[in-house]
Parts: C-alpha cells; structure tokens; sequence
C-alpha cells in the first residue's frame, strides 16, 4: 500500500466536521492573531487590521512565569484554551454567519491577493479539498470571487467582494471585541 493511501484513510475516518479537522490552522489562528505568541505573552494593543499570519508584537514575559519543563497537563490546558478561543470565536462570529475557518480564508485572501487555492490551502494547512469547500461557500455568499491571473491563463486567484471587505470589516470588529473579553477575565496571576 502506498504511504498517501494509508494517510488518506486514517483522515476519512474522522467524521467530517469533528472539532480535529482544521486544528493546526487553529492553533496558527490563536498563535498568530488572537492576540497570544505563546505560553503566558499577550501581545500589546492587537490590531484588528493586522495579518493574523504574521507574529505579532511580543510584550516581555512576565518574570513570574513558570519556566520549568511542561507536563503533560500543560498540554490539556493547551488544548482546553483551543477550545475555549474556538468557542469565543464561533459566537462571536455567528452575527457574520461565519466559521472561524472561513474567517481566517477571508482574512489570509485579503492580506495575500491575489492568492491561489493551492497557496490558500498551504497557508490555512488544510488539504486542497477542504480549501475548495471554503472557497465554494464563500464565493456561492458573494464574499469572494475567482479570476484569471493576468500573464498566467492556467492559474486562477481569489480576491475579496466589496461585500466581503464590508463583512470582514464587521467580522474584525467582532472577533475584536471577543478576543478583549476573553482576556479581561484573566488576572495577572493567569500569566
């Protein structure tokens, strides 16, 4: 059997839409542009117009964070974090009807353009597939649109709708929003 097959059906036996699918972009999505760049640093004034693909500006850590090996519970608060931010996320993102994954393609799209599917799907670390069915919904909701790359008829680029600029700019505001909730329930201590 070749090594591509037996990945292939390790991955059609998670249900589609399980929490799994997408993690790696998540965690991108929570390291990069929610306002966190590790363990216990928050970024300064996050700015809602910022790449959440590019790190952001790092404070200095706090001199009371534990720098002591990490246990294996570390790694279930990780994971709880994930959660819970994914679930901030998915309500705050509701009003824009929304996926985080869909708001990060739309962010990614509107930093990159113009961007390939391929480029997208490498970026969002997702298989070309399930890049595909992103753009489909966002494209059949008017918040994207596919066209030529000029000197280059074989490659097609996604760019942003006004309507798009208009919902990510919304959408900006939101996740925003909920991202300085999240964080002002934290105590110093947290850190």
């Amino acid at each position: 059997m070749r090594p591509s097959a037996s990945r292939a059906s390790s991955r059609d036996a998670r249900p589609r839409g399980s929490r799994h699918d997408g993690a790696a972009a998540r965690a991108r999505l929570i390291a990069g542009g929610m306002g966190m760049t590790g363990f216990g640093i928050v970024t300064a004034q996050p700015d809602p117009l910022a790449d959440p693909m590019e790190p952001p500006h790092r404070l200095p850590m706090p001199s009371t964070l534990n720098t002591q090996a990490a246990s294996p519970r570390a790694f279930f608060q990780v994971l709880k974090l994930n959660q819970l931010v994914t679930e901030s996320l998915e309500k705050a993102l509701a009003e824009q009807e929304l996926t985080p994954a869909q708001y990060t393609g739309l962010s990614l799209i509107r930093y990159h353009q113009p961007i390939t599917p391929a480029e997208l799907s490498r970026k969002l670390g997702i298989t070309a597939q399930s890049a595909l069915c992103t753009v489909k919904t966002l494209e059949a909701r008017g918040l994207i649109r596919r066209a030529a790359i000029p000197n280059n008829r074989r490659s097609i680029a996604l760019f942003l709708t006004d309507e798009g600029r208009s919902a990510m700019g919304q959408a900006d505001r939101l996740v925003l929003a909920a991202e300085q909730a999240f964080f002002a329930r934290l105590k110093p201590k947290d850190f």
